[in-house]
């Protein structure tokens, strides 16, 4: 499984590290094949697992209100962190296309841990504790400038 993290990117590590922007780096799982090709051989299965959740849920991913601005996002399979939806490109697209469906306009995003927040992006501003307000439109996260939010 792809797993997200504030550790730095670093090609010599185990497992393996590749930035994802945003202060945010990805940890690619171990493998004889090239690093590229397993990244996109776990964002696969992540994303055929999002599938099989869909069909027998109808859903994949789960989101509640925690304040006048911000929503909690989760996946509907309690056991995946709702971060790996930033893993790779595939992944940060389908969420950040959901999500501005959600809101009708570009949304931003806030990470800790393996949680995700989202507002819409003429909202956005520092939340406390979390890494934000990140725009995913491109794939990669790309910090936002904003201001602390009340």
């Amino acid at each position: 499984m792809l797993k997200v993290t504030t550790e730095p990117s670093n090609c010599y590590a185990s497992p393996v590290r590749v930035t994802i922007g945003g202060g945010l780096s990805v940890e690619v799982p171990e493998g004889p094949e090239p690093v590229s090709r397993r990244w996109v051989k776990a964002a696969a299965i992540v994303e055929a697992q999002l599938e099989d959740m869909l069909a027998a849920r109808g859903a994949r991913l789960q989101y509640r209100w925690v304040d006048d601005a911000l929503i909690e996002l989760r996946v509907v399979h309690a056991t995946m962190p709702m971060s790996v939806m930033l893993a790779h490109p595939s992944l940060s697209k389908h969420l950040d296309r959901a999500i501005c469906t959600l809101f009708g306009e570009p949304s931003v995003f806030y990470v800790s841990g393996g949680a995700i927040r989202a507002c819409p992006q003429r909202l956005a501003g520092k939340v406390a504790g979390w890494i934000g307000p990140l725009e995913l439109s491109h794939g990669f996260c790309q910090q936002v400038s904003a201001l602390p939010l009340p």
